[in-house]
């Protein structure tokens, strides 16, 4: 049964960075007007892609944190609640520490990376197509 569990959590780390990657392009095309004035007025391609890459990796981190404490009250509500009280099971449950920093930091990490790359593709733009707008 343990051994269902990494793959579990690829296939759901995977689908996260899609639904974020996803989210953020949407963001990004919504702000297009900002990104191109900013753009007109100096910021390079490169600064664009750290600025983007460091919100979406504090959406990593936001997003780390919270699966971590939820999956662990689940965790616990399902080993004390379920399998002791009410199936009389005695089970030995340890805290998968290592696991869950590795897949803390593959999904900050991750996210960084989605985020600088759709930066980068963002910071595309003309700089007289700021014009348009103001």
């Amino acid at each position: 049964m343990t051994a269902l569990v990494d793959p579990l959590l690829a296939v759901a780390m995977l689908c996260a960075l899609i639904g974020v990657a996803s989210t953020e392009a949407a963001a990004l095309m919504a702000r297009r007007r900002t990104t191109e004035v900013l753009c007109a007025v100096g910021l390079t391609r490169a600064q664009l892609a750290r600025v983007v890459g460091c919100e979406l990796a504090i959406v990593g981190v936001i997003a780390a944190g919270m699966a971590a404490v939820v999956g662990s009250a689940l965790g616990w509500l399902q080993v004390e609640v379920l399998l002791r009280g009410m199936l009389g099971m005695a089970v030995l449950y340890a805290y998968p520490r290592g696991l869950a920093l590795a897949v803390t930091t593959a999904v900050v990490v991750g996210t960084m990376l989605v985020g600088w790359m759709l930066g980068r593709r963002a910071g595309r733009v003309s700089a007289g197509g700021a014009l348009q707008w103001e």
